[in-house]
Protein backbone atom coordinates (compact mmCIF):
# COMPACT_ATOMS: atom_id res chain seq x y z
CA UNK A 1 0.00 0.00 0.00
CA UNK A 2 2.84 2.77 0.89
CA UNK A 3 3.85 2.14 -2.36
CA UNK A 4 0.77 3.09 -4.11
CA UNK A 5 0.69 5.70 -2.00
CA UNK A 6 3.64 7.13 -3.51
CA UNK A 7 2.78 6.73 -6.47
CA UNK A 8 -0.04 8.66 -6.61
CA UNK A 9 1.71 11.50 -6.80
CA UNK A 10 4.60 13.02 -8.40
CA UNK A 11 7.88 13.23 -6.95
CA UNK A 12 7.83 16.52 -4.78
CA UNK A 13 11.13 17.76 -6.00
CA UNK A 14 9.58 17.65 -9.25
CA UNK A 15 6.68 19.82 -8.25
CA UNK A 16 8.60 22.05 -6.89
CA UNK A 17 10.46 22.64 -10.08
CA UNK A 18 7.52 22.35 -12.44
CA UNK A 19 5.63 25.18 -9.65
CA UNK A 20 8.09 27.56 -9.23
CA UNK A 21 8.80 28.05 -13.26
CA UNK A 22 4.72 27.91 -14.15
CA UNK A 23 4.55 30.79 -11.40
CA UNK A 24 7.72 32.50 -13.30
CA UNK A 25 6.47 32.21 -16.10
CA UNK A 26 2.86 32.91 -15.82
CA UNK A 27 3.64 36.07 -13.97
CA UNK A 28 5.73 37.45 -16.35
CA UNK A 29 3.60 36.78 -19.15
CA UNK A 30 0.80 38.94 -17.44
CA UNK A 31 3.39 41.58 -17.73
CA UNK A 32 1.64 43.15 -21.19
CA UNK A 33 -1.34 43.60 -18.85
CA UNK A 34 0.85 46.83 -17.57
CA UNK A 35 3.29 47.72 -19.99
CA UNK A 36 3.72 47.77 -23.68
CA UNK A 37 8.28 46.70 -22.95
CA UNK A 38 7.70 43.11 -22.65
CA UNK A 39 10.69 40.69 -21.38
CA UNK A 40 10.26 38.50 -24.06
CA UNK A 41 13.95 37.47 -23.61
CA UNK A 42 13.18 36.58 -19.88
CA UNK A 43 10.33 34.27 -21.07
CA UNK A 44 12.59 32.32 -23.67
CA UNK A 45 15.67 32.04 -21.34
CA UNK A 46 13.30 30.57 -18.59
CA UNK A 47 11.55 27.93 -21.01
CA UNK A 48 15.41 27.34 -21.92
CA UNK A 49 16.71 26.60 -18.33
CA UNK A 50 13.21 24.59 -17.59
CA UNK A 51 14.33 22.01 -20.74
CA UNK A 52 17.65 21.67 -19.79
CA UNK A 53 16.82 21.08 -16.01
CA UNK A 54 14.15 18.50 -17.33
CA UNK A 55 16.76 17.00 -20.20
CA UNK A 56 19.61 16.35 -17.09
CA UNK A 57 16.80 15.00 -14.69
CA UNK A 58 14.64 12.43 -17.06
CA UNK A 59 17.70 11.06 -18.93
CA UNK A 60 20.38 8.63 -17.05
CA UNK A 61 22.89 9.00 -19.93
CA UNK A 62 25.61 11.43 -18.20
CA UNK A 63 26.78 12.38 -21.68
CA UNK A 64 23.58 13.22 -23.33
CA UNK A 65 24.15 17.17 -24.61
CA UNK A 66 20.86 19.19 -22.32
CA UNK A 67 19.17 20.25 -25.98
CA UNK A 68 18.49 16.73 -26.53
CA UNK A 69 15.00 17.15 -24.99
CA UNK A 70 14.34 19.86 -26.66
CA UNK A 71 15.14 18.53 -29.98
CA UNK A 72 13.30 15.45 -29.23
CA UNK A 73 9.97 17.89 -28.04
CA UNK A 74 10.05 19.70 -31.51
CA UNK A 75 10.31 17.00 -33.92
CA UNK A 76 7.52 15.67 -32.13
CA UNK A 77 5.38 18.31 -32.62
CA UNK A 78 6.82 20.32 -35.36
CA UNK A 79 8.45 17.43 -37.30
CA UNK A 80 12.14 19.60 -36.88
CA UNK A 81 14.90 17.65 -37.66
CA UNK A 82 16.54 16.99 -33.77
CA UNK A 83 19.90 18.52 -35.52
CA UNK A 84 17.90 21.88 -36.21
CA UNK A 85 16.14 21.61 -33.01
CA UNK A 86 19.37 21.22 -31.21
CA UNK A 87 21.16 24.71 -33.25
CA UNK A 88 18.05 26.09 -32.05
CA UNK A 89 18.48 25.23 -28.67
CA UNK A 90 21.46 26.46 -28.04
CA UNK A 91 20.92 29.80 -30.12
CA UNK A 92 18.50 30.73 -27.77
CA UNK A 93 19.92 29.05 -24.69
CA UNK A 94 23.10 30.29 -25.11
CA UNK A 95 22.62 33.74 -26.64
CA UNK A 96 20.24 34.95 -23.97
CA UNK A 97 22.64 33.80 -21.39
CA UNK A 98 25.88 35.00 -22.72
CA UNK A 99 24.89 38.67 -24.15
CA UNK A 100 20.83 38.55 -23.73
CA UNK A 101 20.38 38.29 -27.32
CA UNK A 102 20.04 35.05 -29.78
CA UNK A 103 22.90 33.97 -31.46
CA UNK A 104 22.12 33.88 -35.24
CA UNK A 105 23.03 30.58 -36.61
CA UNK A 106 25.86 30.04 -39.63
CA UNK A 107 24.63 27.50 -42.38
CA UNK A 108 26.81 26.57 -44.88
CA UNK A 109 26.14 27.87 -48.69
CA UNK A 110 22.82 29.65 -46.85
CA UNK A 111 24.38 32.69 -44.87
CA UNK A 112 22.93 33.27 -41.03
CA UNK A 113 19.66 32.79 -39.94
CA UNK A 114 18.47 35.02 -37.57
CA UNK A 115 15.46 34.39 -35.19
CA UNK A 116 13.70 36.81 -33.70
CA UNK A 117 11.40 36.77 -30.44
CA UNK A 118 7.70 37.76 -30.62
CA UNK A 119 5.44 37.81 -27.68
CA UNK A 120 2.05 36.58 -28.18
CA UNK A 121 1.06 38.04 -31.84
CA UNK A 122 3.56 35.55 -33.53
CA UNK A 123 1.65 31.74 -32.46
CA UNK A 124 0.83 32.13 -36.31
CA UNK A 125 4.00 32.37 -37.52
CA UNK A 126 5.91 30.30 -34.47
CA UNK A 127 9.08 28.68 -36.30
CA UNK A 128 8.75 29.82 -40.12
CA UNK A 129 10.83 31.54 -41.81
CA UNK A 130 9.64 35.06 -42.31
CA UNK A 131 10.69 38.34 -43.78
CA UNK A 132 12.07 40.92 -41.40
CA UNK A 133 11.01 44.73 -42.72
CA UNK A 134 11.55 47.95 -41.12
CA UNK A 135 8.49 49.85 -41.10
CA UNK A 136 8.60 53.66 -39.08
CA UNK A 137 11.84 52.83 -37.19
CA UNK A 138 10.10 49.28 -35.91
CA UNK A 139 10.82 45.60 -37.14
CA UNK A 140 7.78 43.64 -38.51
CA UNK A 141 8.38 40.16 -39.62
CA UNK A 142 6.10 39.44 -42.77
CA UNK A 143 4.99 36.56 -44.60
CA UNK A 144 7.42 35.38 -46.96
CA UNK A 145 5.58 36.80 -50.90
CA UNK A 146 3.79 33.68 -52.53
CA UNK A 147 4.93 32.39 -55.15
CA UNK A 148 8.77 33.34 -53.92
CA UNK A 149 11.67 30.63 -53.75
CA UNK A 150 13.86 32.88 -51.89
CA UNK A 151 14.61 31.22 -48.47
CA UNK A 152 13.72 33.08 -45.20
CA UNK A 153 17.06 34.46 -43.84
CA UNK A 154 14.79 34.76 -40.42
CA UNK A 155 12.82 32.56 -38.16
CA UNK A 156 10.16 33.71 -35.54
CA UNK A 157 10.08 32.05 -32.44
CA UNK A 158 7.61 33.32 -29.99
CA UNK A 159 7.66 33.09 -26.58
CA UNK A 160 3.68 32.23 -25.65
CA UNK A 161 4.32 29.12 -27.77
CA UNK A 162 7.07 28.22 -26.23
CA UNK A 163 5.62 28.20 -22.77
CA UNK A 164 2.69 26.66 -23.88
CA UNK A 165 4.36 23.45 -25.62
CA UNK A 166 6.87 23.82 -21.94
CA UNK A 167 3.63 23.61 -19.90
CA UNK A 168 2.14 20.47 -21.66
CA UNK A 169 5.36 19.06 -21.29
CA UNK A 170 5.33 19.31 -17.39
CA UNK A 171 1.67 17.64 -17.47
CA UNK A 172 2.98 14.89 -19.65
CA UNK A 173 5.94 14.62 -17.64
CA UNK A 174 4.02 14.64 -14.32
CA UNK A 175 1.14 12.13 -15.31
CA UNK A 176 4.40 9.40 -16.00
CA UNK A 177 6.08 10.13 -13.06
CA UNK A 178 2.76 9.22 -11.03
CA UNK A 179 1.93 6.51 -12.73
CA UNK A 180 5.59 4.68 -12.71
CA UNK A 181 7.59 4.47 -9.15
CA UNK A 182 10.60 3.54 -11.33
CA UNK A 183 10.57 6.93 -13.15
CA UNK A 184 10.02 8.89 -10.20
CA UNK A 185 12.82 6.91 -8.84
CA UNK A 186 15.07 7.86 -11.24
CA UNK A 187 14.24 11.55 -11.30
CA UNK A 188 14.51 12.33 -7.75
CA UNK A 189 18.19 10.00 -8.26
CA UNK A 190 18.99 12.64 -11.31
CA UNK A 191 17.63 15.41 -9.25
CA UNK A 192 20.51 14.36 -6.14
CA UNK A 193 23.26 13.41 -8.46
CA UNK A 194 23.04 17.06 -10.13
CA UNK A 195 22.51 18.77 -7.10
CA UNK A 196 25.97 17.16 -5.57
CA UNK A 197 28.14 17.32 -8.67
CA UNK A 198 27.61 21.04 -8.85
CA UNK A 199 27.97 21.66 -5.19
CA UNK A 200 31.06 19.68 -4.87
CA UNK A 201 32.75 21.96 -7.67
CA UNK A 202 31.84 24.69 -5.39
CA UNK A 203 34.27 23.01 -2.90
CA UNK A 204 37.88 24.07 -2.49
CA UNK A 205 37.98 27.90 -0.97
CA UNK A 206 39.76 29.27 1.71
CA UNK A 207 37.61 28.70 5.17
CA UNK A 208 39.38 31.86 6.26
CA UNK A 209 38.18 34.07 3.80
CA UNK A 210 34.69 32.90 4.38
CA UNK A 211 34.88 33.16 8.11
CA UNK A 212 35.66 37.03 7.28
CA UNK A 213 33.12 37.39 5.04
CA UNK A 214 30.55 36.12 6.57
CA UNK A 215 31.56 37.80 9.81
CA UNK A 216 31.61 41.04 8.55
CA UNK A 217 28.28 40.83 6.62
CA UNK A 218 26.31 40.06 8.94
CA UNK A 219 22.65 41.59 9.22
CA UNK A 220 22.42 42.26 13.20
CA UNK A 221 19.30 43.00 14.86
CA UNK A 222 17.94 46.20 16.20
CA UNK A 223 18.29 46.78 20.00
Amino acid sequence: MADEREASVPPPVFQEFKDLVRIHLKQILNLDQHTSKVPMHTVALLVMIAYEALARFTDPASNSPTHWLFAKRHHDLYGIDPSIGDRIFNAIRNGLAHTYQTYAIPIQDLGELRLVLTWKDGTHAHLKGVVSKMVSGQQWLCPVPKGSSELPQVLCVDVWSLWKDLDALFAELEATLTAEPAAAGQFEALVAKNRAHYTDRLKGSDPDLWQSFLSSRRLEEDV
